[in-house]
């Protein structure tokens, strides 16, 4: 399930002013129309709201990884299937062909 939209600039400036004169985060979402969750995460810790999640799949070759893989290709000029093979590598043979095209030197 996604997120929904986070807080913008001017209502965690409203937040933090109906904060300071005392206001209850039950007053705070239904004036904003924001739930209680996404009102108490920002009082929180306003400073790193909304810098916490990177979000997105994880690759699942690291860089030093690609970068063993691309030199094997250029060294021996082996098939896809080879290069999976040697390298033990975690994905399969179209996804190491996938990886060979999006590269510009390849």
């Amino acid at each position: 399930m996604g997120r929904g939209l986070q807080l913008d600039e001017y209502q965690r400036g409203q937040i933090s002013v109906w904060k300071a004169s005392g206001k209850s985060v039950l007053f705070m979402s239904k004036s904003l129309g924001k739930s209680c969750k996404a009102i108490a995460n920002y009082l929180k810790d306003p400073q790193a709201y909304g810098k916490r999640f990177k979000g997105g799949r994880p690759p699942k070759l690291s860089d030093t990884t690609l970068r063993l893989m691309f030199r094997e290709v250029s060294k021996t000029g082996l098939s896809s299937s080879k290069i999976d093979a040697q390298l033990d590598l975690p994905i399969t043979s179209r996804a190491v062909r996938y990886q060979l095209s999006s590269n510009t030197i390849f």
